[in-house]
């Protein structure tokens, strides 16, 4: 697993979906933190995850696995999610 996902759930944990909307935990770690400091963590982390998608995309197509397929779809989540909180701030 990518380290990017497993520094994920330091942040916040994906608790599912419910009507087409994405449940969202705050750790106590990130709720922890000045509201400024939040959102340039959470900025921090959503481009170190753009950067492990710009590595699957740099990557050649037949060189994947399975599991590169999966990280690479989870990889995408995860930024539509922390760009979908970062808009809310």
């Amino acid at each position: 697993m990518l380290k990017s996902i497993k520094d994920t759930g330091k942040l916040f944990q994906i608790e599912g979906l419910r009507n087409g909307k994405v449940n969202i935990k705050a750790t106590t770690y990130l709720l922890s933190l000045p509201e400024k400091q939040q959102a340039e963590v959470l900025a921090a982390h959503l481009e170190h995850l753009k950067k492990d998608l710009e590595k699957y995309h740099n990557t050649k197509r037949s060189s994947y696995n399975k599991n590169n397929e999966v990280e690479m779809v989870q990889v995408k989540l995860l930024i539509e999610v922390i760009e979908g909180l970062m808009a809310q701030v």
